[in-house]
Formats: structure tokens, sequence, C-alpha cells
């Protein structure tokens, strides 16, 4: 996993792994009712976590009874995560990439949380194919924050623009929501035509997050484009008048949709129709 010439577990996540647990959105209950239903897992199934981060989707996963394999590069947000399963005897976190992670076993489920883009594209699906169990089925899920219109968010994109405005370049809400889609589409595009797998659900969740002028700039701190500011007085500048125009509005408010894909292995999709075929007969 590379990010920006460094490895992932030197990036932003892990060097303030503390921020991104404590302030990261989480994903809605609904979405883990859909993977319990469309997956339809049971307490005897192996569910791998590609990029389990903190643990905030891992623990939800943990609901579900089942034997759980998480897998994150950042040793940081490792100690966090397995502080956060301690009481789950099922879930077992690994300090590892992908890339440079090897088993023998085969899993019924293996789900990515806003975190497959991170992994090279080119080598990724035959791997997760290998993973796969008979039936097996691929969850990715993808969390988008998008820009909300009101007088908050208005005053914060003008701090954008007296602080950072060779990163962030000048934006309607229309235009920012619609670049934010656009990548999500982008995104489910390339599952839904790769050679290894068949897109057999898709659902969308809208949830709105509220934070105060302590957790929004932890909250900011998580994004790539601000971490990955060279000069710390221009960020931690830029940080305190956000905080400031949030502590005069009290709070803001972010709308952040989930986007949940389940796949499946195309030989195994094809011979679920020709079974349910002979089953007609």
């Amino acid at each position: 996993m590379d990010f920006r010439g460094k490895t992932l577990f030197n990036a932003s996540f892990d060097v303030y792994a503390n921020n991104y647990d404590e302030v990261r959105p989480s994903y809605p209950d609904e979405l883990f009712d859909d993977i319990y239903k469309v997956c339809d897992i049971t307490d005897t199934n192996r569910i791998l976590e590609i990029g389990a981060g903190s643990g905030i989707s891992t623990k939800k996963l943990g609901n579900f009874n089942c034997r759980i394999v998480a897998v994150e590069p950042g040793e940081s947000l490792c100690k966090i995560a397995r502080a956060s399963v301690a009481n789950n005897n099922k879930i077992q976190v690994i300090n590892s990439t992908f890339e440079d992670f090897s088993t023998t076993e085969k899993f019924e489920a293996i789900a990515t949380f806003t975190a497959l883009h991170w992994l090279k594209n080119e080598d990724v699906y035959p791997k997760l194919l290998n993973l796969l169990a008979e039936d097996g089925k691929l969850i990715t899920v993808w969390n988008s924050f998008l820009k909300a219109e009101n007088t908050t968010t208005k005053e914060i994109e003008d701090l954008y623009q007296k602080w950072l405005p060779d990163i962030y370049a000048p934006k309607t809400t229309k235009e920012v929501n619609e670049g934010v889609l656009n990548k999500l589409n982008g995104r489910i595009a390339q599952i839904a035509h790769n050679p290894y797998f068949n897109l057999i659900f898709l659902n969308r969740y809208l949830t709105h997050y509220n934070y105060d002028e302590k957790t929004y700039p932890q909250l900011l701190k998580t994004f790539p484009k601000i971490i990955d500011i060279g000069d710390d007085d221009k960020r931690e500048g830029f940080l305190d008048e956000v905080s400031k125009v949030i502590a005069k509005h009290k709070v803001i408010t972010v709308p952040v949709l989930s986007t949940l894909l389940v796949s499946q292995k195309k030989v195994d999709f094809l011979n679920q129709l020709v079974r349910e075929e002979k089953e007609k007969c």
C-alpha cells in the first residue's frame, strides 16, 4: 500500500491514529444488516477484513459472531483496533500490508471499508479471488464526504481560500458533490467491470454527522491533503480558525454517503445460475 511515495502505515492514518479512531464516521447499522443478509453470514463463516484501521468496522463485523481476520498495516492503528475488540476472541488483528499477508486459509467473505482504492489494482483481484472460498463474497464499502450548503460551510470555504488556495481550488457545493460522486462511480465501475467478479448487490446510505470546534479539526487531520501540508504553522493556523468558526455556530453537519457493493466470483456466479436452471427442470 502506497501513499504519495510513503508506505501507508507511515501516512496520516497511522500518524494521527487516535484522531482517526475518535472522529472518523462509522458505517450505518443498515449497511451491516444488508451484508449479513446478502452474504448469508453464519457463525461458522470466516471473514477477512483488509485495511481495518482502528477497528471501526471490525467491531461491527464482530456482531456477526463469526471468525474475523483483520489486516492493518499501521502499527498504531493496530494497537487501537486490538484494544477495541479485545473482548471478542473470534477476532484476530494482524499488523501487515495486504500485499505481504499470506495464508492458506479460505474465507467466505472478504471485506474492505474505504480501503480498496489503496491497493494496486493490477494485483489485488487475483489475490482476492484466491483467498475466497467457493461461493465466497467480496464486500466493498466506501464512505464519501459530501458538502452541505450552509453558513458554517461557507465560512470554512473562505478559510480554505485564505490559507490553502494552492491545495483547494474554489468550488461550489454542487461542484464538490458532483466530483465526489464521479470518483465514487469510477470506483464502482472498476469493480463492476473487472474480469474476476460479478457485482450482485449495490446500495447507498446517507448519514449526517455533527462535529464541534474540537472534533471537526481532528477530522480534518485525517484527510491526506491536510496532513500533507509541509508547513506546520500554516496547517495549525488554518485549523485554529476553523475551530473558531465552528465555535461561533456551535456545530457543523457533515453528510456522509456510505456505498456498499457485494460481488461474487464470476465462476461461482455462473455455476449458481446453472444450478438454479437445473432445479427448474
